[in-house]
């Protein structure tokens, strides 16, 4: 057993102190020190200090490792995520960009509204959109008359909203502010139409007239004012003149029971100026075209009579 014992003791000792006390013992050889067992002593003493200051830099160098490793991940994960929003962020505007160009140059009206109301109702999370414009009737009565809406909302094509009942025509009434307002010359600021109106909660507005089942939620409209180029008073020659209009934009969250949010609005506001400058352009460029034709056909006429004549 003490034999055993011994050879764990001798073995134990080899792997551990083996390497430095063959050092130590040859260095004793070479310096021949007075007391060789202190030399031998104090020679491990400082091997042991030497291993442990070693140990403690390569802990201390992993940890640092390990830290700086843990700090780039950390900083790889923030510059991926800012890049995934700024792709997306670009993804959104080229498809904007994309949507905007369409509905600018659309050359067919059903087109255009279709492409604007669903933008419209996208951007704003709206459940419905629909468009309308004002219309006088043959005793003077104003009205507005809707005319087109997304697919949740065709109740309302074709129907009307009068000037003194309904609360639509509220986005066309001037409203004088209060306190009143002077401009840059000290002038009084004039009374002007609303940028757009707002109801959180339209069964708490007893004026919002229904086309279906009252439902709660909110209710965003805005009236633009244009300059139309297709009416009853064009001219018969090269002229374009315009007469004012106005085109009614609204979207609701009927049934989801949610205002809109300041974003909707910014949305919203920033849509229904893309689509009026459609309005206008698309009028403009079909009264050139209808110009055109009339020309074609006068020609056709006067070379057709000068032929009669002829004969």
């Amino acid at each position: 057993m003490t034999d055993r014992n011994h050879g764990y003791d001798f073995v134990y000792l080899k792997n551990t102190v083996g390497a430095p006390l063959a050092d130590a013992l040859a260095q004793l050889a070479l310096d021949q020190p007075e007391d060789p067992i202190e030399y031998v002593g104090n020679y491990l003493l400082k091997y042991v200090s030497n291993e442990r200051q070693r140990t403690e830099r390569m802990i201390q160098s992993r940890v640092r490792k390990t830290e700086a490793d843990f700090a780039a991940e950390e900083v790889a994960r923030k510059l991926a995520a800012a890049q995934k929003v700024k792709d997306a962020l670009n993804e959104a505007i080229l498809a904007d960009n994309a949507t905007r160009e369409e509905i600018l140059s659309a050359n067919d009206w059903d087109v255009l509204c279709r492409v604007a109301m669903s933008k419209l109702a996208a951007a704003t999370h709206a459940e419905a959109c629909y468009l309308g414009r004002r219309v006088t009737d043959a005793d003077g009565a104003n009205f507005i008359q809707w005319f087109a809406a997304t697919d949740s909302s065709k109740a309302v094509v074709d129907k009307f909203v009068g000037e003194e009942t309904g609360f639509t025509f509220d986005v066309l009434k001037e409203v004088e502010l209060d306190p009143p307002a002077v401009d840059a010359e000290g002038n009084p600021v004039p009374p002007a139409i609303p940028p757009f109106v707002h109801v959180e909660n339209v069964i708490r507005e007893p004026r919002i007239k229904y086309f279906g089942i009252p439902r709660m939620g909110a209710y965003l409209v805005k009236g633009i004012k244009l300059n139309s180029y297709l009416h009853d008073d064009v001219a018969q020659g090269d002229a374009m003149p315009t007469v004012e209009s106005w085109l009614i934009v609204a979207v609701d969250t009927l049934g989801a029971a949610r205002p809109f949010n300041g974003d909707n609005i910014r949305e919203f506001l920033k849509w229904t100026a893309t689509l009026g400058e459609a309005v206008e352009q698309y009028e403009k460029r079909t009264a050139v075209a209808q110009i055109e034709l009339r020309k074609v056909d006068e020609r056709d006429v006067k070379g057709k009579l000068d032929a009669i004549k002829e004969t």
